[in-house]
């Protein structure tokens, strides 16, 4: 078994220009590196982090402790650090396990199915200056392979922008944290008709689904949810999204409620009936979370950030607890990330069968599609794809 022979760490920018944690691992003749991204809308249940730089002194310290370890036993050993530390040490081991054994890390786990790509084409919420509550409003195009998908995603983005700077002018073709658009907006049906408007003009009604992302936790206010210009219980919101879910045909909404409030989560579940109840905030991507959910029936579908539980292991634990009931699973970015493409290699790995990595714009979004092409391409016949959502 290869030990770690070296782990170092450095300060780098992410994609918001805020500091972070890039951590470089050497075992043998191989060396790995990660570099680690972080969210505008954290939970309050992710793993703690501390500064970049405070980071790095704790990696460069942890370097004593952790040489000449096994590698395999490396995440068990740094699963109390801070989150930022652990991701980063986590990300560049588990790519040098898979050095070692000559593979890429997709390979690694065995999986062959590429995901399908939901697309942040509009921005709200944190991510954007405009005033939409809801946080993302996202494409799922499913054409016969990931690249068709891909490319159907890229032209409905080229139209939207079209359609946007004809419509609202210049200004609403600026784009937020990932990549979409962020129009002068405030009614969250707004941008669902835009979209639908869109798909209509290019016919591609049938093959491409509509997604929210509410991050509803940003416009929880006590007990009642600010949505365009009302504050909604409960109850009334639950009805609201039957009603656009029905309405737009949408496949998927993501924390529909605050980040707590399990309760909410299986009753929307109970309702809707063709679209998946998605827990980013309320699971964490945390095994014991999961667990609860399950439990309680409060969601379908896990969004799996790997940095909100601090190592590749944890994150794989929840993985297994999902699909072991059923749900769904969509590997995702974050808002500040960077040109880091582990997550490509992740959904391939677990059979996802789903990806966010916002908009088909920006470097650090597009560095995961382009991974993603060219897992696709090294896979060949081999290669897997979703049939339906």
């Amino acid at each position: 078994m290869v030990k770690l022979k070296k782990l170092t760490a450095y300060q780098v920018l992410d994609s918001n220009g805020n500091l972070t944690l890039k951590v470089k691992a050497v075992a043998g003749s191989y060396e790995a590196s990660a570099i680690v991204p972080s969210g505008s809308s954290r939970g309050i249940h992710e793993s703690k982090v501390i500064s970049a730089e405070a980071a790095v002194k704790r990696v460069n310290l942890l370097n004593k402790d952790l040489k000449n370890k096994k590698l395999s036993l490396i995440d068990s050993l740094i699963s109390d650090e801070p989150g930022n530390v652990s991701t980063g040490i986590s990300i560049a081991v588990n790519r040098l396990i898979a050095k070692s054994k000559g593979k890429e890390y997709y390979e690694l786990l065995k999986g062959k199915t590429l995901p399908v790509p939901f697309m942040n084409v509009i921005n709200g919420g944190l991510h954007a200056g405009n005033e939409l509550a809801f946080q993302e409003f996202m494409i799922a195009p499913l054409g016969n392979t990931f690249k068709e998908s891909l490319m159907m995603g890229a032209r409905v983005y080229r139209e939207l922008r079209e359609y946007l700077e004809n419509n609202y002018g210049r200004e609403s073709i600026n784009v937020g944290m990932e990549g979409g658009f962020a129009p002068p907006m405030k009614n969250v049906e707004e941008p669902l008709k835009v979209l639908r408007k869109v798909l209509f003009n290019l016919n591609l009604e049938k093959k491409v689904s509509l997604a929210i992302d509410a991050a509803a936790s940003q416009f929880f206010n006590k007990d009642k949810y600010d949505v365009n210009d009302e504050k909604l219980s409960p109850d009334e919101l639950i009805k609201y999204y039957e009603k656009l879910a029905s309405e737009y045909n949408i496949v998927s909404i993501e924390d529909p409620f605050h980040e707590d409030d399990f309760e909410s989560f299986a009753r929307l579940r109970r309702v809707l009936k063709k679209s998946w109840v998605v827990g980013d905030d309320l699971l964490v991507s945390d095994p014991s979370r999961v667990r609860r959910a399950v439990n309680e029936n409060s969601c379908n579908c896990l969004l799996l950030k790997v940095n909100q539980v601090g190592t590749v292991k944890r994150a794989l634990e929840s993985v297994n607890i999902a699909k072991k009931h059923d749900w769904k699973v969509m590997v995702s970015h974050r808002s500040g990330d960077s040109c880091d493409s582990f997550i490509a290699d992740v959904a391939v790995g677990v059979n996802a069968g789903m990806i966010k990595s916002g908009a088909p714009a920006r470097g650090e979004r597009v560095a995961k599609y382009n991974r993603l092409l060219e897992i696709e391409e090294k896979l060949g016949s081999k290669a897997l794809y979703p049939s339906t959502l």
